[in-house]
């Protein structure tokens, strides 16, 4: 050995005794001591099976699941949906079978709690689910309010018992990002899930999260590629559910891409408040192309419909729609934001005196 690579060897050993002298409750210490190298064989031995299933074709114990669609298309009403059918043991869109035992986590950081309340209610009813059927099985942290980040969020997972919760839904994700975080940096993305991936070993629950997709038209991407900012977006998770616009109005094709489970035809949900349901009648070959036309629905809220289409007139159901439709909105999409406007009391309702069989409707704090 030359004089050179013997100094270099020296050097090494001198590095490696210094680092076997670190105090043992030193934190990188403890994280260095915890991986070693071991045999393939060994491996294969210790582990003959997957990782057991959440929900099935979707997402084991441990993986994070993301959620990416356009900003505003009830991303949330579709997570707290899989997070009812997980915690009652309930088919998830019809399609995928939630795999009943352990409790399901919502850390929301976005809703005032009765916002948070109205919208698990209003799913939970349109699933026929009662509360008595998810009582101590679906718990929530509401943060709006007193928000902390990702890492802050520490001591609140080492409180949870391994195995208390099979699935965690934090919602939306980019509200606890630590200050200085760009979605488009991979190595700020990549942080964020290596710590997600700590919280899944640290409670054995999987997450599931969303994100938004990116602007522009989607038609010619591939599903890996639509979400916003970094790759790791998409290639940090062990799966993903992607919406893209179909050439229907209010319906999404849908694009399942999973780690450890078989690959899956896309499909098609239409959205009918507060439910994103498959639809079988509309081909998921059909995606919106640039230029398309959309109808007049496209972007409206329940408040553009109760102004729009509500007067200080207390009218029937039937006159508001038939408003609607000739404006040029499809039925089930004036259905859909009607039953809305009123779950969100933007539309008063009284009973009519020539016909109390007879509901009429106005528009809240209208003279009637």
């Amino acid at each position: 050995m030359s004089p050179r690579n013997a100094n270099n060897l020296n050097r090494v050993r001198r590095k490696a005794a210094n680092a076997a002298a670190i105090p043992a409750d030193d934190a990188s210490s403890k994280i260095m001591a915890a991986i070693s190298i071991e045999d393939a064989s060994d491996l294969v031995r210790e582990n003959p099976e997957l990782r057991k299933e959440v929900v099935v074709d979707l997402i084991r114990e441990g993986e994070i699941l993301t959620l990416i669609a356009a900003s505003k298309s009830a991303k949330t009403y579709l997570l707290i949906a899989l997070a009812l059918c997980k915690a009652t043991g309930r088919m998830f869109l019809g399609r995928f079978q939630t795999a009943l035992g352990g409790k399901v986590l919502i850390i929301d950081c976005e809703l005032h709690r009765q916002t948070l309340a109205r919208r698990i209610h209003a799913v939970a009813k349109a699933l026929g689910i009662l509360q008595h059927e998810y009582r101590g099985k679906l718990k929530v942290i509401s943060l709006r309010g007193r928000l902390r980040d990702l890492y802050q969020l520490e001591p609140v997972f080492r409180g949870i018992l391994f195995g208390e919760f099979s699935l965690i839904i934090p919602d939306p994700l980019f509200r606890l990002y630590p200050p200085g975080t760009n979605e488009n940096d991979n190595a700020h993305i990549t942080a964020i899930f290596n710590k997600l991936d700590h919280y899944a070993e640290m409670t054995g629950a999987a997450f599931a999260i969303s994100h938004h997709s990116s602007k522009g038209n989607q038609s010619g991407k591939q599903a890996m590629d639509v979400s916003a900012g970094a790759g790791s977006w998409s290639r940090s998770v062990d799966g993903i559910i992607v919406l893209r616009p179909h050439e229907q109005d209010d319906a999404a094709i849908v694009d399942v891409v999973t780690r450890s489970f078989p690959p899956q035809p896309s499909f098609v949900m239409r959205w009918q408040y507060p439910l994103w349901m498959i639809d079988t009648d509309l081909n998921p070959n059909q995606l919106r192309q640039p230029g398309q036309r959309t109808t007049t629905a496209a972007g409206i809220t329940p408040a553009d419909f109760a102004a729009r289409y509500l007067t200080q007139e207390a009218v029937s159901r039937n006159s508001i729609l038939a408003k609607a439709r000739d404006a040029g909105i499809p039925e089930r999409r004036a259905s859909e934001l009607f039953s809305r406007a009123l779950d969100e009391r933007l539309i008063e309702c009284r009973v009519d005196r020539e016909d109390s069989r007879r509901k009429l409707y106005f528009r809240k704090g209208a003279t009637k």
